[in-house]
């Protein structure tokens, strides 16, 4: 399960770089929402949101260009 356990990192690093975020507002498919707001939306995740935000991207056949932008 290597490529599984890639894009958990890949996700676990993402949250974590949300949520260490020293900025006032986080972007978000263009929009820009409080940044307490957002950190506090990630903190509330547990292991079913982030199985199931795996599986989407599994069956995803776009290809996603920049996940941080």
């Amino acid at each position: 399960m290597g490529l599984g356990h890639d894009r958990l990192d890949e996700l676990v690093e993402l949250m974590l770089d949300t949520v260490c975020s020293r900025r006032e507002t986080i972007r978000i498919a263009g929009d820009g929402y409080p940044a307490e707001v957002v950190k506090f939306r990630f903190l509330e995740l547990n292991s079913s949101h982030i199985e199931y935000a795996l599986d989407r991207m599994q069956d995803n056949t776009t290809y996603v260009r920049n996940i941080k932008k």
